[in-house]
C-alpha cells in the first residue's frame, strides 16, 4: 500500500516539475541594456621604456555609458584595439590600457556615438503619431 503511495507522489511530482518548466520557459524576460548607449573613443599614448619614448600606439576604445551629465559621460570599456598588433592580445599590457579608461568620466564630445538605427525609427513613428 505504500508503495502505490509513493508511486503516485512521485509522478504527480514529476508532473507538477514538467508544468513548472513549461510555464518557466514560455515567460519572457525583456532585458534591460547595461548602458545607456555605446560609443567609440579613441586617444593615443607614448610607449616609453626606461624613461625614453620609444613609440606611440593609438587605441580605440569601444565604451558603454553607465552615467551621463550633460558634457560628461561616465564609461566602462567593453573592448579595445590598438594600432600595433603588441597589444592586441591579451596580458597585462591590455588590460593597463583599459584601466586608464575604464569607469572614468570623459568628455561626451569626445565619444562617437553609435546609433541604434531600429531605435530612432521608433522616435520617428513615435514623433509621426503624435503630431
Amino acid at each position: 500500500m505504500t508503495t502505490i503511495f509513493f508511486f503516485i507522489g512521485f509522478i504527480t511530482g514529476i508532473f507538477f516539475l514538467k508544468i513548472y518548466q513549461s510555464v518557466k520557459k514560455n515567460k519572457t524576460k525583456t532585458k534591460r541594456s547595461k548602458y545607456l548607449r555605446r560609443g567609440l573613443y579613441t586617444n593615443s599614448y607614448s610607449i616609453s621604456q626606461n624613461g625614453s619614448k620609444t613609440g606611440e600606439v593609438t587605441v580605440q576604445f569601444e565604451v558603454g555609458e553607465l552615467e551621463k551629465t550633460p558634457g560628461m559621460s561616465k564609461v566602462e570599456v567593453i573592448n579595445l584595439s590598438t594600432s600595433n598588433a603588441a597589444y592586441n592580445k591579451e596580458g597585462a599590457d591590455r588590460d593597463r590600457m583599459k584601466s586608464m579608461v575604464d569607469n572614468l568620466w570623459l568628455d561626451s564630445s569626445q565619444i562617437e556615438w553609435i546609433e541604434d538605427p531600429i531605435q530612432k525609427m521608433r522616435e520617428e513613428k513615435l514623433n509621426e503619431i503624435l503630431n
